[in-house]
C-alpha cells in the first residue's frame, strides 16, 4: 500500500470498536459522490454509508432543512460503503481497491 494513503484516506484505528463495519473517510477533498460515481462508472456498486435523517423527505416535511445538521451533512458528503459481502473474490476486493486508489490519485 502507498506510503501516503493515510493523506487521502482515513481508516478507523484497529481496536478502536468492535464492529464488522469499517469506513473509509475521503480526507483529501474529495466527495464520497464523485467516489461513487466513479466507481459506479467502472460497474462496482458502492452505496452512501449513511443518509442524514433530516434531508429524509419525512423530516423535511416536519420542517428540517439542510443545513440544519452540518456535521452529519460533512460525514456523508465523504463517507460510503465498498462491496463488502462473502462471496466477494480475492479478485473483486483486488478491484475494487486498486480503483478507490485510482480516484484518490486523479
Amino acid at each position: 500500500m502507498p506510503e501516503n494513503l493515510g493523506e487521502k484516506i482515513l481508516f478507523g484505528r484497529e481496536g478502536h470498536f468492535t464492529t464488522p463495519f469499517h469506513f473509509l473517510v475521503l480526507s483529501n477533498g474529495k466527495t464520497a459522490r464523485g467516489l461513487f460515481d466513479y466507481l459506479r462508472s467502472e460497474g462496482i456498486y458502492a452505496p452512501g454509508a449513511y443518509i442524514p435523517a433530516h434531508t429524509l423527505s419525512y423530516y423535511k416535511a416536519k420542517g428540517w432543512n439542510k443545513g440544519d445538521f452540518p456535521i452529519a451533512e460533512a460525514y456523508y458528503d465523504h463517507c460510503l460503503s465498498l462491496p463488502m459481502f462473502p462471496s466477494l473474490s480475492d479478485e473483486e476486493q483486488e478491484c475494487v481497491i486498486e480503483k478507490v486508489l485510482k480516484f484518490t490519485e486523479a
